[in-house]
């Protein structure tokens, strides 16, 4: 098992390209682990997985998709193995070695996505610390999401069944 690390969450939300570069770049971010299940938006093409992978080619950051391994899951979607989990987040840690790495999805407040609810906790239990990106460029340590994750009625209903 690789050493821990610090490892990052950002939501893309409805930002324009741009803005969400600018992002990235204000907090150090040298790659983006896209951990949606289906790396597509209606709403905001330029988040769509080609798209978004060569924009952040062209600002020099990292872009892998692990949606099929620690993306959330809907309906009677079948979860991933646990060997498949764990070769992603073997992967993460590999790669939180050499860049600074931010698990990606759609959801702006980390309180809401699966990338804090199951995804953190999987990475937290294996030493790693993790830091959430804002949409205005703050950043929130993982305990207080946690916390605010408590206060969330019911959880997020998009969601039927994580991993």
């Amino acid at each position: 098992m690789t050493a821990p690390a610090e490892i990052w969450t950002v939501g893309h939300s409805n930002h324009g390209i741009d803005r969400f570069l600018d992002l990235l770049r204000a907090a150090g971010v040298t790659a983006v682990a896209d951990v949606r299940s289906a790396p597509y938006s209606r709403r905001v093409r330029h988040f769509n997985r080609e798209p978004l992978r060569d924009a952040l080619a062209s600002a020099g950051i990292a872009y892998v998709w692990l949606g099929d391994a620690l993306g959330g899951k809907r309906g009677d979607a079948p979860p991933p193995t646990g060997q498949a989990v764990a070769a992603a987040l073997d992967r993460l840690a590999d790669g939180a070695a050499r860049y600074r790495v931010a698990l990606m999805c759609a959801e702006s407040d980390p309180a809401r996505c699966h990338r804090s609810r199951l995804v953190a906790p999987l990475l937290l239990a294996r030493g790693h610390r993790i830091r959430h990106l804002r949409a205005d460029g703050t950043v929130e340590e993982h305990d207080r999401v946690a916390a605010r994750i408590v206060e969330v009625d019911g959880g997020d209903p998009r969601q039927d069944r994580l991993l």
